[in-house]
């Protein structure tokens, strides 16, 4: 759809969620078995397979579409060509602000690329993150890099922003494992998040909302109370607007409001929504997120 219009229509059977529109060439892949294909089209023509078991994460800042098969990269031309092979690589992030791809190489140091070249930003193995590291695009122009308990966040250009230890998994320990998106601070301030901690001898466990500012090493806890120890699909849900967050668990009983700035105490919402009218006591809340970022 483009301007409410029908652009163009696919002929396959199976939908898509993941399609980068440039100029005239539509990209997409489709699942027909687990791994995914790609396949590309012009407006008014039909698509026609490019790559089997390849994916797409966007279209690249030096030209072309940024493509992966397996820990391959690729960057192919509008019309499906093959433009050139950058490589093998660990993890990758496609940051849409800047048309650019970030990765981690077999050899542990974070890398950024315009579809033409590789440019080094850090090495994660002096930094201490050379087990298993993984990496996120944030909004603001920060990058998350997590190994084991670390995270470290990153400015665009590879300088450090903040860093943390979280509590490790010990026995008898489950330690504090991250159950919400990281949402950048107004201002550059700093990142707020949720963790799930259950200690020694406990039977539950407890969410702790954190905010790690900028510079700092340690974050300080910004709000906790009782909760069940992390099963799937458990998430805590943090919406932000302004300086204000909203806290959400997925369980779905629970709604407070928090000051990023600690100028407040928190506020509970819980007794509000209980007397919403049509509102059962036993019911729960399916979503909540402020109005402003409701679609974000």
């Amino acid at each position: 759809m483009r301007d409410a219009g029908v652009l163009w229509r696919s002929r396959l059977a199976h939908g898509s969620d993941n399609v980068v529109v440039r100029g005239g060439t539509i990209a997409f892949t489709a699942y027909e078995r687990p791994a995914p294909d790609l396949w590309m089209a012009r407006v008014g023509g039909p698509e026609r397979l490019v790559g089997r078991g390849e994916d797409l994460h966007g279209w690249a800042h030096a030209g072309g579409f940024f493509t992966q098969r397996g820990f391959d990269v690729r960057v192919r031309a509008g019309d499906g060509r093959l433009l050139r092979r950058l490589g093998s690589v660990r993890w990758t992030a496609y940051e849409r602000e800047t048309q650019s791809l970030l990765a981690i190489s077999t050899s542990n140091l974070l890398l950024r690329s315009d579809g033409r070249q590789w440019t080094t930003l850090a090495d994660l193995r002096s930094l201490g993150l050379a087990r298993h590291p993984w990496l996120e695009v944030l909004p603001r122009g920060l990058i998350h890099v997590g190994s084991g308990n670390r995270m470290l966040l990153l400015r665009r250009d590879g300088r450090r922003f903040a860093s943390a230890s979280l509590a490790r998994n010990t026995h008898g320990n489950r330690g504090e494992t991250i159950v919400s998106s990281l949402l950048p601070l107004p201002a550059q301030r700093g990142v707020v998040f949720a963790v799930n901690y259950r200690g020694v001898g406990k039977a539950g466990a407890t969410d702790r909302v954190l905010l790690l500012e900028r510079g700092r090493h340690v974050p300080r806890v910004l709000y906790e109370r009782r909760a069940n120890p992390v099963q799937c699909g458990y998430w805590a849900n943090l919406s932000l607007h302004g300086n204000s967050l909203l806290y959400w668990p997925s369980q779905g009983r629970a709604l407070v409001v928090l000051d990023t700035l600690r100028r407040r105490a928190p506020v509970d919402l819980w007794p509000t929504v209980l007397r919403t009218p049509g509102f059962r006591h036993r019911g729960w809340l399916r979503r909540a997120a402020w109005a402003s970022a409701w679609n974000g």
